[in-house]
């Protein structure tokens, strides 16, 4: 019986451990986190930023410019999508250059391998936009 105890003793203690870590690490990010809100440009420099807004604003074919950008590797867009796949701190300002924004964020990918095996990658972009492309995470929050 007394291995039987501690082993009990043990289990509740790692169990324990792990829901202080669970709401620890659930209460990571801080009230002012930012993200950055959809269909931005995400680009090497910042005029190619610039270059790549008044592009926007005089095609009609936004699909085409935009990959036309990645294939020239000059810029990127971050869509609706991929902002759901941002871990915490979301979106890090590395350097401000007067109404752009240098910033960095990580994204993990998951691919299930087998029933209970998954391989995953953590890619970290890095890139100039506006800075009237990040909000406050509280705002964009639905409570």
């Amino acid at each position: 019986m007394p291995a039987a105890r501690r082993r009990a003793r043990l289990t509740l203690g790692i169990g324990l451990a792990l829901a202080a870590f669970g709401l620890a690490s659930a209460g990571a990010a801080a009230p002012d986190d930012q993200v950055l809100l959809g269909d931005s440009f995400l680009c090497t420099t910042p005029e190619g930023y610039d270059q790549a807004l008044a592009a926007a604003a005089a095609t009609t074919d936004l699909a085409g410019l935009r990959q036309q950008l990645l294939d020239q590797r000059r810029c990127m867009t971050v869509e609706e999508d991929d902002l759901e796949d941002m871990m915490a701190p979301f979106v890090k300002v590395l350097e401000r250059q007067g109404t752009k924004v240098k910033v960095t964020y990580e994204v993990e990918f998951y691919k299930r391998i087998a029933m209970l095996h998954r391989n995953f990658a953590r890619i970290r972009f890095a890139g100039w936009t506006g800075e009237d492309r990040l909000r406050l995470r509280s705002e964009m929050v639905d409570d």
